[in-house]
C-alpha cells in the first residue's frame, strides 16, 4: 500500500505544472492608442498607472517630492 501511494505521488509530480508567477496582461485604449501592460489586482480591484492616463488625457503631472504628493 505504501509503495503503491508513493509510486501515485512521485507520478503525479513528475507530471504536474505549477506557474506561481503568471503574469496578466491589460489592454487599455486611451484616445485610439493602445497599451499592453501588466496590471496588479488588489481587493478585486484592477490598478492602472495614473500618469499614463491623466498625461495621454491631456494633464500634466509632476511629483512633489517634498510633500510627498502627485499634482495633476
Amino acid at each position: 500500500m505504501k509503495k503503491k501511494f508513493l509510486f501515485l505521488m512521485s507520478f503525479l509530480l513528475l507530471f504536474t505544472s505549477v506557474y506561481a508567477n503568471g503574469k496578466k496582461k491589460m489592454t487599455l485604449v486611451i484616445n485610439n492608442i493602445v497599451f499592453e501592460r501588466d496590471f496588479i489586482v488588489k481587493n478585486d480591484r484592477i490598478h492602472i498607472p495614473l500618469r499614463l492616463v491623466s498625461e495621454n488625457l491631456g494633464a500634466d503631472v509632476n511629483w512633489n517630492a517634498d510633500e510627498g504628493k502627485v499634482e495633476i
